[in-house]
């Protein structure tokens, strides 16, 4: 009895009796003996979380800090890190009691001694003496069989915390939501309502905990509740915080598998946490895989043989730990995996039959995404995979997933024909509270959720309905998407597959009709000489032959009426023609001096070398002279004076027509040849 008096003493601040407050022991837990003992955990990186809650603890009014955030991210650490607070400056006061000293005189552990001056200069000079109690609320029911008993028991404790006579003490309530209901029958109250009078007289101090979603949905509906508790919002901490968190915790999780963590193995696990586990929170979900990773390493260790080698985390456990959870390929790769990525292809291209090109890209973004190049907010890959039924799309799907990631069935398939319908985008992500299904998921997500390393194929996107359609676009560009949960799916360990039918009669069409050109252009690779042919119209006698110099391709309709500038450019397309006459002829060249005082002409002659083939249609239709003119200078080329002539006039025929170099002497006439030839194709003639 004297050492329990002596440790309640040292722990309460001068209690000399824990049995003042029987029922609340009973019912809870002492943080600030569990912290005078040693047995809480160093806090880590949450030094403003904890001030933020001393401040509202010694405020006048509205004195009762209520910590919101995530699962994980350190509410219930930021309580006893307050509990280590309270109890630092008696810890202080004997430290000669708890610290062992070298001979020199000074502490043996100088961290230790260090950081509890830090502890007890942030304790408040009002909070001294005070010790913080978790209260359990499923202790407090516990064993309530008839009515007025819970009731009875949660009095007994306000009364013994309320009393002036007892050690001032803190309740701390994690999971505070579950205040609201508990212990409520028909016709009676819950402990919620039971502990607000004493909130709001103040003799009674509560820290409390809950989710952001919990507090929403119970304390936020009960605004006397809500406006007693002062909420404060702790924060999800950075992968940079969270390896300083794992570095000061590490020795505690060494110690206790008998293994060391190396600085490596610290910053992969609060990386690779944060990428690949994405459904739980900082700093947790990091501490939970460096207590694996010990874990590993210490069994190993027991089974192996060699006892010499030092027990250490490295970086490679720790993705070896992240690949087991997740199913995901982490860490270096491994001889065996880097030959099944290099035989990737020709695997896929044995059983995906006439389609290399597809095969290629896809083993190609596989192999990219293995070795870390590739944009790691995104999926592995996006494919859109167009063609005819059956030609392979989702053989190809099924051929990658069976190849690479072991199995068929690690194939998500969504068959959007099912999702023709506006609404039914609640199918894809799970259906809104308060609608039936909204606790089984969505079809797309929870698939995902459960194998986050598949193939996600969306068989007939067309499909779908539009607004389906588009929450796809969250996929490909974030990798993420939201369920009607709130959950966050990650899409980015997936390779997103799309295919579609439409077009495929197109597709077909002008895949002939390529293989058709690419056939008439190897025959036309094949002849020796295509000499230029031209339809003679019936009655005409126009067949000219000069002495070989050079061959001209092209074929051109005679048009004897001269309608219009168009036809007078079509005309003017067979070259030889053209310049061997104007050349030779004395009233074109007359024509053509004449034309040297008219500033119009001129400047058609001048756009006809310099500019293009619609501004000289544009000169002509502007100013009636300009193609008045162009009709005379047609009129006058000679084009009947053939060194040859073909007497057939019955019926059309082509002939073959031979033009010299030297006929490109005159610049103009060829400038005015080219460009009215341009002109002549742009117009169809």
């Amino acid at each position: 009895d004297a050492e329990e008096n002596e440790g309640s003493e040292l722990v309460a601040g001068g209690d000399t009796s824990r049995s003042s407050t029987p029922t609340l022991m009973e019912c809870g837990i002492d943080l600030t003996e569990a912290a005078m003992k040693g047995e809480l955990d160093d806090v880590f990186g949450r030094d403003k979380e904890i001030m933020s809650c001393l401040r509202t603890l010694v405020r006048r009014r509205k004195n009762n800090p209520c910590l919101i955030g995530e699962p994980g991210v350190g509410k219930t650490a930021v309580a006893e890190g307050i509990a280590q607070i309270l109890v630092a400056p008696k810890l202080l006061d004997n430290a000669d009691e708890i610290l062992e000293r070298n001979d020199d005189g000074s502490f043996v552990d100088q961290e230790k001694f260090k950081r509890l001056i830090k502890l007890a200069s942030m304790c408040p000079p009002r909070l001294k003496g005070h010790r913080i109690v978790t209260l359990e609320l499923a202790n407090l029911v516990a064993g309530t069989k008839y009515r007025g008993e819970f009731e009875e028991r949660l009095q007994n404790i306000l009364e013994e915390v309320t009393n002036e006579h007892t050690v001032p003490t803190v309740l701390f309530i994690d999971e505070i939501h579950t205040l609201v209901g508990a212990g409520s029958t028909e016709g009676g109250i819950d402990a919620a309502n039971m502990m607000k009078p004493a909130l709001s007289r103040g003799k009674l101090q509560v820290i409390g905990a809950t989710t952001i979603s919990e507090y929403r949905k119970h304390i936020e509906k009960d605004a006397a509740l809500e406006r007693r508790l002062q909420p404060l919002l702790v924060k999800e901490p950075s992968v940079k915080d969270t390896v300083n968190i794992l570095a000061a915790v590490a020795p505690k999780y060494g110690e206790h598998h008998g293994v060391t963590y190396t600085p490596l193995a610290l910053e992969a696990a609060a990386k690779l946490s944060e990428r690949f586990i994405t459904d739980r929170f900082l700093p947790d979900k990091a501490l939970d895989l460096l207590d694996e990773a010990g874990a590993l390493v210490h069994i190993e260790q027991s089974l192996g043989d060699d006892d010499d080698v030092d027990p250490i985390v490295t970086e490679e456990t720790i993705s070896q730990v992240v690949s087991e959870w997740t199913s995901v390929p982490i860490g270096k790769l491994e001889s065996k995996e880097t030959d099944r990525l290099m035989i990737l292809e020709s695997q896929m291209g044995e059983r995906v039959k006439g389609q290399s090109r597809a095969v290629r890209s896809v083993a190609r973004a596989v192999r990219r995404a293995r070795s870390g190049l590739r944009d790691a907010s995104r999926p592995i890959a996006s494919f859109m995979f167009c063609g005819p039924t059956g030609v392979g799309k989702t053989e190809l799907c099924k051929t990658l997933a069976e190849t690479y990631f072991a199995s068929e069935k690690d194939m998500v398939r969504i068959d959007m024909s099912e999702y023709m319908e506006k609404h039914s985008v609640s199918r894809l992500t799970g259906p809104p509270p308060g609608y039936i299904g909204y606790d089984e998921g969505g079809q797309l997500t929870e698939a995902v959720r459960r194998s986050p390393h598949s193939v996600v194929l969306l068989d007939e996107l067309e499909k779908g309905h539009p607004d389906v359609l588009n929450i796809l676009l969250q996929i490909l560009e974030d990798g993420v998407l939201t369920d009607g949960k709130g959950r966050t799916v990650s899409f980015k360990n997936t390779v997103l597959v799309m295919t579609s039918n439409v077009g495929s009669r197109r597709i077909l069409e002008v895949s002939t009709e390529h293989k058709k050109r690419e056939e008439d252009r190897k025959l036309r690779k094949k002849e020796e000489d295509r000499m230029l042919r031209r339809k003679i119209q019936e009655g005409e006698n126009v067949q000219r032959k000069i002495p070989k110099k050079k061959k001209v391709r092209g074929s051109v309709e005679w048009d004897q009426n001269h309608n219009g500038s168009s036809s007078i450019a079509s005309q003017l397309e067979t070259e030889e023609v053209v310049m061997s006459s104007l050349l030779k002829n004395p009233e074109a060249t007359k024509l053509i001096t004449e034309a040297a005082n008219k500033p119009d002409i001129m400047k058609a002659m001048s756009t006809a070398m310099t500019g293009s083939p619609a501004d000289i249609l544009r000169l002509s239709n502007k100013n009636p002279n300009v193609e008045e003119f162009l009709k005379k200078l047609w009129t006058s080329l000679d084009v009947t004076d053939p060194i040859e002539t073909n007497t057939d006039t019955t019926n059309n025929s082509t002939e073959e027509v031979i033009i010299t170099d030297e006929d490109e002497e005159n610049d103009f006439v060829y400038g005015l040849y080219k460009q009215f030839k341009i002109f002549s194709k742009v117009n169809g003639a």
